[in-house]
């Protein structure tokens, strides 16, 4: 049996795509990796400790400087804080942190978003008693129009 002609012609055309696009596609999930440039990976620390020196001085305006306007928080529980307002409001009912560590166990991005995921652990005062809790974050930092990384999206539980 024959194959049409119309029908070979639009094979051709598939298998040629195919092979046009295969490359942008295998290099587009390379770019995927959690690999970041030395550049980057100084971004997200000179960022973590500026968080982390805020927050062991309570410092609630530099902390605040540190997250975009339109910034998300999401807290354990499914509550979710939209921007900064909100944010600061929260904020100032958990001062009194201090030994503050940040280990980041994964860190991506593109340039204009980087991504770290890890544990804090902090001490906290309860009651008068010092407590260290631990938990898991993601912390999503968009580039800003003067090229300086803010955090946009902050998740903890």
């Amino acid at each position: 049996m024959k194959t049409p002609l119309k029908l070979k012609s639009l094979i051709s055309t598939f298998i040629v795509a195919v092979m046009l696009t295969l490359p942008l596609l295998i290099s587009a999930q390379s770019d995927n990796k959690s690999e970041i440039s030395p550049e980057m990976r100084e971004k997200i620390d000179q960022l973590n400790n500026q968080f982390i020196d805020a927050m062991q001085k309570g410092d609630l305006s530099k902390i605040m400087d540190l997250y975009t306007d339109d910034a998300t928080l999401m807290l354990p529980g499914g509550k979710s804080l939209k921007g900064k307002k909100e944010i600061a409001a929260y904020l100032e009912g958990v001062k009194n942190i201090k030994n503050v560590k940040l280990d980041v166990t994964d860190a991506g991005g593109s340039g204009k978003i980087i991504y770290q995921v890890g544990k804090a652990t902090y001490v906290t005062n309860v009651n008068g008693a010092e407590k260290q809790e631990t938990n898991d974050f993601v912390m999503v930092l968009k580039r800003q129009s003067d090229w300086d990384y803010k955090i946009s999206v902050n998740s903890t539980n």
